[in-house]
């Protein structure tokens, strides 16, 4: 449908055969179950440890390549998107939009820790560890605790 198409470009970043892997994958539903999660995560209905958890026992690697793709995307939004308002942009609202709520300073912050977590996947770090500290990160940054 239109819909699975538009959120697939999104999340390929425009990249066209990216986008139709996506389409073709079951990649769409997965990447609805991680927007859903963080949601959750930035409206505390999840713990950082719930969430860290869940993403440690599936494809780790899959999972911060998305939520690096969303905070970049939010990042390029805000700086780039001079005409783009809630209302032109579906994800700009702060309902469906987890990341809407953080200052530019804690979405820069927290792709680089993904980044480096990412980077340092499969070398002996404890991943659900530093998950809990990615995603305490983000909810105390997001709530204005650090």
């Amino acid at each position: 449908g239109g819909t699975a198409a538009a959120d697939a470009w999104r999340t390929a970043g425009g990249i066209p055969l990216l986008a139709a892997t996506i389409v073709l994958s079951d990649q769409n539903s997965k990447n609805k179950e991680l927007h859903d999660s963080l949601a959750e995560l930035v409206n505390d209905k999840i713990s950082p440890q719930a969430i860290a958890e869940q993403w440690s026992k599936a494809d780790t690697a899959a999972a911060l390549a998305w939520l690096m793709r969303e905070l970049h995307g939010e990042i390029r939004q805000r700086l780039g998107a001079a005409d783009s308002t809630p209302v032109t942009d579906r994800d700009g609202a702060t309902l469906h939009n987890p990341l809407r709520k953080m200052t530019l300073r804690v979405l820069f912050e927290q792709y680089d820790k993904a980044e480096k977590l990412a980077a340092q996947a499969g070398s002996g770090v404890n991943l659900e560890l530093s998950l809990q500290a990615l995603f305490g990160g983000l909810v105390a940054m997001d709530k204005g605790r650090l």
